[in-house]
């Protein structure tokens, strides 16, 4: 759809090309998962929209509003810090983002998505026992992709930004830094894939309050470290900021999902 209304849209109505290719594809993309879920759902009229199931649902929902609104307030100020330096930062900040944000959901936010599944129907059914299995052996073959891809993004970013971005009027010296900061993101890509497995343990034991107080944690200390590092080694202290976060994020997670399987012994 992005890619069509590009084509086709581009010459009159220019950069509002992509905005109606992205809105187009949402559109699609919901009207496919109606018609797909019909094999599973039968659709009917409630009795009465605010039901005990939807109050226990919006009490789920409540920490995850605040935590996604935490990390959106974290974004903001690592651009802001990014702007207070050179010219440019700002913007090479934003394409090391796009870079781990598609490694995160090509291969990160995908696995775990099904992982996701199955965890909530070993939960409902009581199956401690292959919980536990199930998520060990998720996280080895996760930790298995994700670490010598992040050490390939690590040994290979200035290539790569070159091939992404390398183009038009971003300069030699906007690559450089780009695939600085890429390097500092690339540090704690393990512990984010870690991270996500282990929220995703929480949430299929309907626990949302843990996650958003690690991450409330996490991102305080991204904060603190963040504005440290940036003012003695640049636009590279901010991805290293998020890096820490990552990791501090997934230490505390792996100490509350204690609360629900038990100690987890990743060395077996």
């Amino acid at each position: 759809s992005i890619i069509l209304s590009t084509v086709i849209l581009y010459k009159r109505i220019g950069i509002n090309a992509l905005i109606i290719g992205s809105v187009l594809a949402y559109v699609i993309q919901t009207v496919l998962l109606v018609i797909n879920v019909r094999k599973y759902y039968s659709w009917s009229k409630p009795k009465s929209v605010i039901n005990q199931s939807t109050k226990e649902l919006i009490k789920l929902i409540f920490p995850l509003l605040i935590g996604n609104g935490i990390y959106e307030i974290n974004k903001l100020l690592d651009r802001y810090l990014a702007s207070g330096l050179d010219i440019g930062v700002t913007t090479s900040l934003a394409n090391s983002q796009i870079v781990l944000d598609s490694s995160s959901a090509l291969f990160i936010v995908s696995i775990c998505s099904v992982l996701f599944a199955y965890l909530a129907t070993m939960v409902s059914e009581k199956r401690e026992q292959e919980i536990k299995k199930q998520l060990l052996e998720s996280t080895v073959i996760l930790l298995m992709i994700i670490i010598p891809y992040s050490m390939f993004l690590f040994v290979f970013s200035g290539d790569i930004i070159e091939v992404l971005f390398r183009h038009g009027n971003y300069s030699l010296q906007a690559a450089e830094i780009t695939a600085w900061i890429l390097k500092g993101y690339c540090i704690g890509m393990p512990f984010l894939a870690l991270r996500e497995i282990l929220m995703k343990v929480h949430y299929a034991y309907q626990d949302s309050k843990h996650p958003m107080i690690n991450s409330t944690v996490a991102v305080i200390i991204n904060m603190v470290v963040s504005i440290v590092l940036t003012k003695s080694i640049g636009a590279i202290g901010i991805a290293i900021g998020t890096s820490v976060s990552y990791t501090v994020c997934s230490l505390l997670l792996t100490v509350t999902v204690r609360k629900h399987c038990g100690k987890l012994e990743y060395g077996t």
